[in-house]
Parts: C-alpha cells; structure tokens; sequence
C-alpha cells in the first residue's frame, strides 16, 4: 500500500476572495519606521564617526610636523588605507629623535603595487658616516620598534638614506 498521494491539502478551500489580500511574490513588506532606540543609535554613530574623523585629521596632521611628506597623494592613501600606520609615526618620532639626533630628517615614501597593497618607508636622511646610521638603526630596532613591530603588520619599515 502507497500512503504518499500526488496531490495533498488541507483540506480547506479559501473563498476566492482571500487571493486579492496575499501578498504577490514580487512584493516586499513594507517597511517599518525606526523606533525611537535605533534612531537614538544611528545618531550616535553619526557622532562617533565624525569624532573618529576629527581625531584622524589630527593625527595625520601631527605626522606632518615629524615627517616630511611626498607631494603626491601617495603616502596620504596609504595612511586612509591603514589607519593604525599614523599613531605607529606619532610614537615612533620621538624615539628616532632620540637615536638619531634632533636635528635629523625623517621622510616618508610608499612603495605600492598594482594590487594597491604596499609598504611605507620612514626613512632617516643621514648625513654622516654609514657605519653610525647603521648602528643608530639597530639601537632603534632593538630597543624600541622590535617590540611594537606587528602592530604595523609588515606594512610600515624604518630605513636610512645617506645624503
């Protein structure tokens, strides 16, 4: 005996006037207004972003003091591209002042690829011998970028120039 039927209902037969209140497959509910909680949220995330602007425009200014900048938009997308880079620039200024002297340059160059992935350089323009930028950078290295060096997660790099 087969109890598995081709056709199977409920039973009920629906006048033919129910169709005219089922929603068509085409048709989305309408929306619901926002309650007064979600709006109080959205305004406060429209808050909280401008602040989080604000702080950043800040930040990226004060990296201009410390490091001298290309004119290109270059180094300016980086930094939109990786958000933490510019207070890694902020904390790392004054301990290259203090291993590299108060009077040395510090540029910034980006090196970029087609995949707009790429790497920031914080580069010392060093004036004196090779052998005393070498040594200055690896006091740097060790006493200070080592420990913070996977916070920039491979994309920023201190180096020196001989000028």
């Amino acid at each position: 005996m087969n109890a598995y039927q081709e056709l199977q209902s409920s039973g009920i037969q629906w006048p033919d006037r129910a169709a005219q209140f089922l929603p068509l497959p085409h048709q989305a509910p309408p929306p619901l207004p926002p309650s007064p909680q979600q709006r109080d949220i959205f305004d406060d995330l429209e808050r909280q972003m401008e602040e989080y602007a604000s702080q950043y425009q800040a930040a990226l200014d004060e990296v201009r003091k410390y490091y001298v900048l290309r004119t290109d938009s270059s180094i300016r997308d980086f930094l939109n591209a990786h958000r933490t880079i510019p207070q890694i620039l902020l904390e790392a200024a004054p301990q290259l002042r203090a291993f590299f002297g108060t009077n040395t340059v510090f540029t910034l160059r980006a090196s970029i690829d087609e995949a707009r992935s790429g790497i920031l350089y914080a580069v010392v323009m060093w004036p004196g011998p090779t052998q005393d930028a070498r040594s200055a950078l690896t006091t740097f290295d060790n006493q200070w970028w080592i420990a913070r060096a996977g916070q920039a997660a491979g994309y920023l790099t201190f180096t020196y120039e001989l000028v």
